[in-house]
């Protein structure tokens, strides 16, 4: 049901993709208007990851988030997941990429206006309050709250309008974008896709989805993104050439790029 507004205010915090929209106080997922079906650990988990957007979010955490008090295992989480990729028909990864025997990360998030104050909190209070534990609804104040307070793709809320929002700027990527997460200090498993394929004319994107600031580097030179910190993305950039490619802070680290 959804909740009644608060003091003559109808005020709806969302996050915006292509044709979707997350409404955080309804707690529904729309597409071109159209109200989808989500079970409420489903939508949880989803909400879960567009607050941690541009973040490597892992198993364990969205676990703990999402079934503090239960036993659970990955095919729980595994099953929402399949839920969520049918829904958001995003089964090339484009929204929400698997990270291989780590986690999930959201990206491609684009803001959408909203008016947003104290009062927005309290309709989404209200409208858990009756379906879930006290621990629920802290977590999804928190969720609320946090995207307030930092502006995590909403416009209109203390964000930057002209994408989402990344420690170093996050452009608005090409729809046919290659985009290369930067998962770890892993080897060769440093990065995901890895070896990428791209094919002449399409551009590159490298995404930070770690926890501290790393640099890539093509071997031959032809291509630095410059600093990337946790989150950010790079500039698109085209490719002259493939091969082989490094982090400059973090050498160990090392990817593939391939026509």
């Amino acid at each position: 049901m959804s909740p009644e507004p608060h003091s003559g205010e109808n005020l709806r915090p969302q996050y915006s993709f292509g044709e979707f929209t997350l409404d955080l106080e309804r707690r529904v997922l729309r597409r071109r208007g159209e109200e989808l079906t989500l079970r409420p650990k489903s939508f949880e988990v989803l909400a879960q990851l567009v607050h941690r957007h541009g973040q490597l979010v892992t198993k364990a955490a969205l676990i703990e988030a999402v079934w503090p008090d239960t036993a659970v295992t990955d095919n729980s989480l595994a099953q929402c997941m399949v839920e969520i990729r049918r829904a958001l028909d995003d089964e090339s990864q484009q929204l929400i990429k698997t990270v291989a025997r780590r986690g999930y990360s959201a990206r491609r998030f684009r803001r959408h206006e909203c008016d947003w104050n104290i009062s927005a909190v309290d309709g989404f209070y209200r409208s858990t309050r009756s379906t879930g534990s006290k621990d629920v609804i802290m977590r999804t104040l928190s969720i609320a709250i946090g995207i307030a307070s930092l502006g995590l793709g909403l416009s209109g809320c203390g964000g930057d309008s002209n994408g989402p929002t990344a420690p170093s700027g996050d452009p608005q990527l090409p729809a046919d974008a290659i985009v290369i997460d930067v998962v770890a200090e892993n080897g060769a498993q440093s990065f995901s896709p890895n070896p990428s394929t791209v094919p002449d004319g399409r551009t590159v994107v490298w995404h930070n989805i770690d926890r501290t600031t790393h640099r890539v580097v093509l071997d031959n030179r032809s291509i630095d993104t410059g600093n990337l910190s946790p989150g950010a993305f790079s500039s698109p950039m085209t490719l002259t050439t493939v091969g082989g490619y490094h982090c400059s802070i973090h050498p160990a680290m090392v990817g593939t790029l391939t026509r």
